[in-house]
């Protein structure tokens, strides 16, 4: 009997716009009805996401900043792990060095190293968003804070970290350089990016503790995910999906494949987990 469904948001949850169409909206809300927890994991800060799905009256526990902050479905935080300062610091300035464009996360703001990279990187991964969409993105990214003025401190330590490019070998020259640290995790949510938090914030790994937390085992958890940040959570669940749209390296790591995003993959197995175990009762 599954007691928790774990989602992805972006490519998974979100169709191609990365907006919730009504038929996805409605299954979640069935989903729940019927007795089932939904959690969201998601690569997002906690706001963000939380603030996107009130929108469409969803409220759930979320692991956020891809497993670095852990949170009930009332907003009260459970666990976190941020980045050592030390390490981030040696990160920041092998970023400066090398001139790479990159955002962090803290637990109350965003920054942005280069805001005109982040609105071409943007623009590039979310083409299928219209003009307007876009125009009141690139204001909000306008208004983020200059990552040069983040002052690193034992109180504000950074969450999660993202380089920013287009060109795949200075991608993989900062991989190569970040896997030296032993206390990082280094994955991607998608093309022209590597994101990087502390080795423990791991989907997979917080999700665990969220188990733990409400007795619930992996064994009656769903898991369903897209990207290589989702990677964790899918191959540590027996009852993991991914997403058609998914690379092949993510589809070899769950035990299933659901329809694409496009295909509103999600509300399909919502709604065959949800007949599944009405037939058991």
């Amino acid at each position: 009997m599954i007691k928790l469904f774990a989602s992805d948001m972006d490519g998974t949850l979100l169709d191609q716009n990365h907006e919730l169409n009504q038929t996805t909206a409605d299954a979640v809300k069935a989903l729940q009805v019927s007795g089932v927890e939904f959690i969201i994991s998601t690569g997002r800060d906690y706001q963000s996401a939380r603030n996107f799905l009130a929108t469409y009256h969803i409220d759930c526990a979320m692991i956020n900043l891809n497993g670095a902050q852990i949170f009930d479905a009332t907003g009260q935080l459970i666990d976190e792990s941020p980045l050592i300062n030390t390490t981030t610091q040696q990160v920041l300035d092998y970023l400066h060095q090398e001139k790479l464009a990159y955002s962090l996360t803290t637990r109350q703001n965003f920054y942005l190293s280069n805001k005109q990279d982040y609105i071409n990187h943007m623009m590039q991964s979310h083409e299928h968003l219209d003009e307007l969409t876009i125009a009141q993105v690139t204001d909000k990214i306008k208004m983020t804070l200059d990552a040069y003025d983040y002052q690193l401190t034992d109180s504000n330590p950074v969450f999660k970290l993202m380089i920013i490019s287009d060109d795949a070998p200075t991608l993989e020259k900062a991989r190569h350089y970040l896997e030296t640290f032993p206390d990082l995790d280094i994955t991607s949510s998608g093309p022209g990016n590597l994101e990087i938090t502390h080795i423990e914030a791991q989907k997979g790994l917080a999700l665990a503790k969220y188990l733990a937390a409400k007795h619930y085992t992996f064994e009656e958890t769903l898991t369903i995910g897209d990207s290589l940040n989702d990677r964790s959570m899918l191959s540590m669940c027996p009852n993991s999906y991914a997403m058609d749209n998914a690379s092949d390296e993510v589809k070899t790591m769950a035990a299933h494949i659901a329809p694409s995003n496009v295909e509103n993959g999600v509300a399909t197995i919502i709604y065959q987990l949800i007949s599944k175990q009405s037939e058991e009762v």
